[in-house]
This record gives structure tokens, sequence and C-alpha cells, in this order.
């Protein structure tokens, strides 16, 4: 947005400097001498009170005129905010108006530069900002016309006719004009001199970018992740932007709003998927909670029967082992019942061998 390139201008304009003072501020003099061809020698005009601006069908007042000679500006300020144009934008004429009364008639070859002090911070207590860059807020009128009209008490700048024909104002007094420093004469503007835009689209958009942060900050909108509240608020910025832009360039602002469109096309794609995968979703996990109900009481089932057959179990285990201890008991009987009969042959044999020694021949 080229913020980069107006943040030491605008930290300059804090109070106390030759924008940022209240309207009651004393008439002192402003800066030192400066390099500009028509302040050689001279210091900065002060400041001068002025009864009213007009520019087409707006009007304000009271309003305050500062000739800034170092930086090649003029300032005047308003209860509105504040209007700056370069001296090398700009012719016009001091002209008398009325009996008590002068006219400084002012035209500009493009239009200037508009500030207004921002809202004051919760934690500011009470003190006083510099200006910052913002939109048009004389509806329009102070872009599209050329001409402005400043009423000035009679005798206001008399001690600086000099200064002002150098920046090209004719000065008349008495019906003799002084002259106007090589500068055209007044007339009326033509088309070709009020070419420029009729706001300033980088200015547009250091306004937009603070105006989008304060709201961010007023609705505590979530800077990461999904936040309507922050949806809404870039939305109404592009929107915004795209209608700044389309004021200068038709077909640029066209485009900008079809790609806007696209974009908004791809976020509703993307939303709708979303929606249709969360009902996917949402019918999958019913259909597993049912079929969770029914496997639970399968599995209550399958656990009755394996206690039941584990009962089991152990009641053959418990038999097993009870026809094992008495199959052990009958083989060792068996084993000794062998051995006595074993014996008792062999003593039978014994005895018959006795009996057949001692049997007569």
């Amino acid at each position: 947005l080229g913020r980069s390139r107006y943040t030491s201008h605008i930290h300059t304009m804090g109070r106390g400097g030759a924008i940022g003072r209240p309207y009651d501020a004393p008439g002192e003099a402003i800066g030192t001498t400066s390099s500009a061809p028509w302040a050689e020698g001279k210091k900065l005009l002060p400041r001068v009170p002025a009864r009213r601006l007009s520019v087409g069908s707006w009007s304000a007042a009271p309003v305050a005129l500062e000739l800034d000679w170092e930086n090649g500006r003029l300032v005047l300020e308003c209860p509105q905010g504040q209007l700056e144009a370069r001296w090398a934008d700009l012719s016009g004429e001091l002209r008398p108006h009325g009996g008590d009364a002068e006219q400084l008639v002012l035209d500009l070859s493009r239009p200037p530069q508009f500030l207004q002090r921002p809202p004051p911070e919760p934690d500011a207590a009470g003190e006083e900002g510099g200006y910052v860059y913002t939109t048009d807020f004389t509806g329009g009128e102070a872009s599209q016309v050329g001409r402005y009209l400043v009423q000035l008490p009679r005798g206001a700048l008399s001690a600086h006719d000099d200064a002002l024909r150098r920046a090209g104002i004719r000065v008349r007094r008495g019906g003799a004009v002084l002259g106007a420093g090589g500068k055209a004469s007044l007339g009326p503007l033509s088309p070709a001199r009020r070419k420029p835009p009729s706001s300033s689209p980088r200015l547009d958009a250091i306004t937009l970018q603070e105006q989008l942060e304060r709201a961010l900050r007023e609705r505590q909108a979530r800077p990461t992740g999904i936040c309507p509240v922050r949806e809404a608020l870039h939305g109404a910025l592009l929107e915004e932007l795209a209608g700044t832009i389309a004021r200068d360039e038709p077909r640029r602002g066209t485009l900008l709003r079809r790609v806007a469109g696209e974009a908004r096309m791809t976020i509703d794609a993307y939303r709708t998927v979303y929606e249709k995968s969360l009902l996917f979703g949402a019918s999958k996990l019913s259909e597993a909670a049912a079929l969770k109900g029914n496997l639970e009481g399968r599995i209550a089932e399958l656990q009755a029967e394996t206690a039941s057959l584990a009962d089991e179990v152990r009641s053959l285990t418990d038999l097993c082992e009870s026809l094992e201890h008495r199959a052990q008991r009958a083989e060792a009987q068996a084993e000794a019942e062998t051995h006595d009969a074993s014996a008792l042959r062999a003593e039978g044999e014994q005895l018959q061998g006795l009996l057949d020694a001692l049997r007569p021949g």
C-alpha cells in the first residue's frame, strides 16, 4: 500500500508542528529561512486566520491559512481537517472583497491532499494526536472544482505581498496589480489541467488499511483461522477498493470485481464441499454408532460364552489330572505285583530244585 512513503511525513505532523497546531495557536513565525525562490532571505509566514473557505458548493469556517515555504506547500486548516496543495500546482489572486475583507482566489491544477485527525486511542489519556491522510471530506467538491475562495480580514496578508507575488499570487491593492511572479493569469481551468484522478488511490489505500485495523481491533476478529467477522470486513474493504479504482480506471475496476467474484465462487465451492463432507461424516458416524451398539451386545454374548467354556476347561483339566494320578497309582501297583510274582517264581524254582535234590533216586 506504499505505507513507508508517508510514514515519516505523518510522524512529523504531531502536536506543535506546522500542521498539527490547534486553531487558537498564536501567530508565530514558522521555521527559518528556505531555499525556495520566492522565500529568499525570508522566514516562513505566520499562521493567518481567515473567515471562510468556499470550494464549489462546499464551505467551512473558521479557517487558518499557512504558507509553508520550506516544504513548498499551502495548508488550509478547517474544522473538518486540512487541505494541502503545492505551490507548483496553483496560481491565484488576492483582491479586495467588500469594505473590510479581502478574497484570496486560488486555482489548483490538481486536487489537494486531505488530512484529518484520527479518533483518539483508549490509552491516549486525552492527548491530541497529529494528522493522517484521508479521503475527500468535502463531498467531492475539492477534488472536482479547481477554484478555491478564501475570505480574509483586510490587510491580513499585507505584510507578505512580495512573498505571495514570488509564489505566483497576484496582489491587487487599490486597483493596482503588483504582478504574479511569471505565472499564468487567472481564468477558467482547462480540462487538461484537471486531468488527475478525483482521489489518490495510494492515500485511499492507506486510509482503508488504518480503518480496517481499527475495525478488526474493535470487533475482536480472530487473526487466523475461520472468522466471519474478518471475512465480512475484508469483503467490504475489497468492494471499497474496487469502487475507488473503478472511478479512475473502469476496466481495471471491472477486472478487480471479476477476480473478486471468481474468488468468492471458489470459496463457495470449498464451503459446499466442506458442508457435504460434514454430512457424509455425520452419516458415517451414525452408522458407526449403530454398528457399535450391535457389536457391544455380541461382545457381551461372546464374553459369557468364553467364561462358560473356561469353566468347562477347568473341570476337564481337573478330571484329566485325577485320571492321570489314578493311572500312575495303577502302574506303580502293577510294577509292585510283577516284582512280587518274579520273586515268588524264583523262590518256587529254588524250592523245586531242592525238592528234586532230596528225592531218592
